[in-house]
């Protein structure tokens, strides 16, 4: 066959290769793969002895450096002198888009970026340069190594043509993989999307708060569960709404919506029987520019309800202390009228007088018993289990609310037998209960209707329980109410919750001296309050204490009254005196440890409080220095208010006098620090 034929067939032979390298690569969609079927494609097709293709991505980074199957990548890294990536690059600016050989001889110098040593040991003196562009685009670049004279300028030209058409497919597999990621990143983006708003969602749709997002029309465009429940509605019946037909014309909504300023405020929603907190935030874009409002609804009923109760109860407490002073204030003038009608009666031989004397007596008591009443109830004590008469407390009780009754037109009646078990407990707090269920009969009949009888029976049941009741039929209540009479009331008028706040603290005191409390009645029935308490055993009750008719005999003893309360003072020496003591008065703490220390003294009397040295500082003075009037005295206080006051009294074990006091409660007094001064010296006489 003539040589050219020959040069003909075996260049036919090369572009049909090339053309089945270029079909086979125009379908593949991964670069990497393409590149590897290329590198083998032309190493098989030009049967020289090394080849590679390296491919670039668009910032000019190396994408692939496959080897052929005759050699691997680490020669092409050899036979460069810089990095592999970086010469690439520089190359495929600097070869000629139709490509070019470079013959290496011993006599020819290569190129700075070729390694002309590495070359020769590796046999290679002929490197065909191909770039891989096409539309200005240049992806890559092909390189063909050999020992030996190729095919000349047919190759490079083959090679020219091939290279604009793998160029494309190149671009071709680079779009598709780039529209593949752009794929992902969009399912990536919808997904997160989805599941933020799923998050969000979840989030404001676990919120007990109603939250609402409208445009900037005031239409609604978002809500959480709350608001639909609420509303009884499903979301689509909602959405696309106006906002103010369902909530109202709030002046806060349309404030909020017609401007870009935060605002809270407390509101009525129409569709709730609460009271809410609205908070309203302009909802703004990226821009910062309001596309709309963000609502959020709050619900603090309870809240506001909670914070009234204890507004009132502080209220309580203030007027328990204004009344705990009036009272205060009222027991000495009350101890000198009481005392001093006691002693004008003693003396007194006639008739007229006695009967004055007596109605002032009487009266008197009255209001001391009053105001005991009212320091009993707004005193401030510990809770104490002691023995607890149940006659006492109610009497005690209707006495402090005797006006009240008067002026709600309610006739009082008791049968309250004197003969009832006690109970344990305290009787402060019982005190208190009873009066709180006193008061609120006395209102509801006032706001009923406006008179009625108010029964109050006390009875003794099987199993030594007592059993109280408050039967009144000037009051008008539904079953519905009555039921829900020891309840802590909702927000509402202020007289009615405080007295429905003093049920509720009733029930807790009468349940926690073990009994129990109910309420029944209705329309046309009035309302009745059953209280059953468990009684003590016989053994457990309170001693009665005798009357006190034995007259005090004191002649021969010397006393000491310490007292800043001139007429008090005055009182308890008359009654000294009368005794046949002989008695010496002092004004304040100071002058009676000064008496008491130069003196020979058989009792002392000292009030608790008085300027400079107090009564307690006094017998602790006494009691350092050893004088017996440390164990010889009697105090008198009107300070019943005070905690610490009523826990000295009962440490010290020394009798003492509440003012107003009675003339028998000074000798009662005064006979006990004298029974034990006599036993004490009858004891150190034995020792003696």
């Amino acid at each position: 066959m003539e040589p050219c034929n020959e040069a003909k067939d075996a260049r036919s032979s090369r572009l049909g290769r090339l053309s089945d390298i270029l079909d086979k690569i125009s379908t593949e969609e991964d670069v990497q793969a393409l590149t590897r079927s290329m590198c083998d494609g032309l190493a098989n097709t030009i049967q020289a002895p090394f080849g590679w293709v390296v491919t670039l991505d668009a910032t000019r980074r190396l994408t692939s450096l496959p080897s052929s199957h005759t050699t691997d990548a680490a020669l092409l890294e050899r036979i460069l002198t810089g990095s592999v990536a970086e010469t690439v690059v520089a190359l495929v600016s600097w070869v000629p888009v139709e490509g070019m050989t470079l013959i290496l001889d011993e006599e020819g110098d290569a190129p700075d970026w070729l390694d002309a040593g590495a070359c020769r040991e590796a046999g290679l003196s002929r490197i065909l340069l191909q770039p891989l562009a096409a539309s200005a685009i240049t992806e890559g670049l092909i390189l063909i190594g050999s020992g030996s004279e190729m095919a000349g300028g047919e190759l490079a030209a083959d090679l020219k043509l091939f290279s604009t058409a793998a160029s494309l497919a190149i671009q071709q597999a680079l779009s598709f993989a780039e529209l593949k990621r752009s794929e992902e990143d969009m399912v990536r983006h919808r997904t997160g999307r989805l599941r933020a708003l799923r998050q969000w969602a979840s989030t404001i749709d676990a919120m007990d708060s109603m939250f609402v997002i409208t445009d900037r029309k005031g239409m609604v465009r978002r809500l959480n569960r709350s608001v639909a429940d609420h509303l009884g509605l499903s979301f689509q019946d909602i959405i696309g709404q106006p906002m103010s037909s369902f909530f109202g014309q709030l002046p806060q909504i349309d404030e909020s919506i017609s401007g870009n300023i935060p605002k809270t405020a407390e509101v009525i929603v129409p569709f709730t029987e609460g009271i809410y907190e609205l908070s309203c935030f302009p909802n703004l874009d990226p821009e910062g520019e309001r596309i709309g409002v963000i609502f959020i609804f709050r619900d603090i009923t309870e809240e506001k309800r909670i914070r009234e109760h204890l507004l009132e109860a502080e209220k309580l407490s203030t007027l328990s202390g204004v009344l705990s002073g009036v009272a205060h204030e009222m027991n000495n003038p009350l101890a000198a009228v009481m005392g001093f009608a006691q002693l004008a009666l003693e003396l007194s031989t006639e008739p007229p007088v006695q009967e004055c004397l007596t109605t002032v007596q009487v009266e008197t008591e009255h209001v001391t018993r009053i105001v005991r009443n009212l320091l009993a109830f707004a005193r401030r004590t510990r809770p104490i289990q002691a023995p607890v008469s149940l006659p006492e407390v109610i009497a005690g009780s209707t006495d402090l609310v005797s006006y009240e009754l008067r002026v709600a037109n309610i006739r009082l009646t008791t049968d309250v037998p004197n003969d009832l078990p006690d109970i344990l407990g305290d009787q402060h707090q019982l005190n208190q209960a009873m009066v709180a269920i006193l008061l609120f009969v006395a209102h509801a009949t006032h706001r009923g209707n406006g008179k009625g009888t108010l029964e109050v029976l006390a009875t003794k049941e099987a199993a030594n329980r007592v059993q109280i009741r408050f039967l009144a039929d000037g009051v008008s209540m539904t079953e519905g109410e009555i039921d829900s009479v020891f309840e802590l009331p909702a927000t509402g008028a202020q007289e009615e919750s405080a007295e429905r706040i003093g049920l509720a603290v009733a029930y807790g005191t009468v349940t926690q001296h073990g009994g129990t409390i109910s309420a029944t009645g209705g329309p046309g029935s009035g309302l009745s309050f059953l209280l059953e308490f468990p009684g003590l055993a016989a053994g457990d009750q309170q001693a009665e204490l005798s009357p006190d008719d034995e007259p005090l005999d004191a002649r021969g003893l010397q006393a000491l009254v310490a007292d800043d309360d001139e007429v008090a003072a005055r009182l308890v020496s008359n009654v000294l005196q009368m005794a046949g003591a002989t008695v010496d008065v002092v004004s304040d703490g100071e002058h009676a440890w000064e008496s008491a220390r130069d003196g020979d003294y058989d009792i002392l009397v000292t009030d608790l409080r008085m300027p400079g040295m107090d009564g307690s500082e006094l017998l602790s003075r006494l009691d350092e220095a050893g004088s017996p009037l440390a164990r010889q005295a009697v105090m008198v206080t009107g300070d019943t208010m005070s905690l610490e006051t009523t826990e000295f009294l009962e440490a010290s074990g020394l009798p003492y006098l509440t003012k107003p006091f009675t003339l028998a409660a000074v000798r009662r007094a005064i006979r006990i620090v004298l029974s034990a001064k006599t036993a004490g010296e009858g004891e150190s006489g034995d020792e003696g």
